[in-house]
């Protein structure tokens, strides 16, 4: 075999190696195709359970490590701040309230509005006196009858929500075994919360 013929096979399976790689290295790139910055907010308004009409300051920026998007937007309830990967999946979500307050009045100063809710308060709470002590009452003889299983699920699920059990209504929760289902109202937003009481976890978040 003559040193020509020898260089070209040499040379015709280094070029197979180099389309092999090739191949390898696309097939490698196609796989698992990464979402977009759009995609990542609309995971994070959906777990939320909102809609990009119903939320403001919207954000969805590259990630500090690199790896998928920080997501963040303003609702009635607060700020919501996810961090979505790059295939889509949620790795963090944060829930902090807003604080309520009220707009000033024209005219008035914080200070004079300050002065008219301090002489409002007593004829609020002569109003209202007899419907707390019954609501108080009611919510005493719950928690009495509690297990300890059912008030660590409701300190999970409101510590998920970022909220205390004083800043909710209608709470309830039910026990399937290590399984708890923890529904309550904040403002006019219905919560359900499966919680695993035995690991101590959330389960899954629904609003609506």
């Amino acid at each position: 075999m003559d040193m020509d013929m020898v260089t070209a096979m040499n040379a015709e399976k280094l070029l197979r190696a180099g389309l092999a790689a090739s191949l390898l290295f696309l097939v490698g790139c196609k796989a698992g195709p990464e979402v977009t910055a759009d995609d990542a907010a609309e995971v994070a308004l959906d777990d939320a359970g909102f809609a990009p009409a119903d939320v403001t300051s919207l954000t969805s920026d590259a990630a500090a490590d690199g790896d998928g998007f920080t997501v963040s937007f303003h609702t009635p309830r607060g700020v919501f701040t996810y961090k979505i990967s790059s295939g889509g999946l949620i790795e963090d979500r944060k829930y902090q309230k807003d604080p309520q307050s009220a707009p000033v009045e024209s005219g008035k100063t914080p200070e004079d509005q300050a002065q008219a809710a301090k002489q409002e308060e007593p004829q609020k709470e002569t109003k209202s006196e007899n419907t707390e002590k019954k609501e108080s009452k009611k919510e005493d003889q719950k928690k009495t009858t509690r297990s300890a299983e059912e008030e660590t699920a409701i300190s999970l699920a409101l510590g998920n929500a970022g909220l205390a059990e004083s800043d909710v209504t209608d709470l309830n929760v039910s026990m399937d075994g290590d399984t708890a289902t923890v529904t309550f109202y904040y403002g006019e937003y219905r919560n359900t919360v499966q919680v695993d009481v035995a690991n101590g976890q959330v389960i899954s978040s629904l609003i609506g």
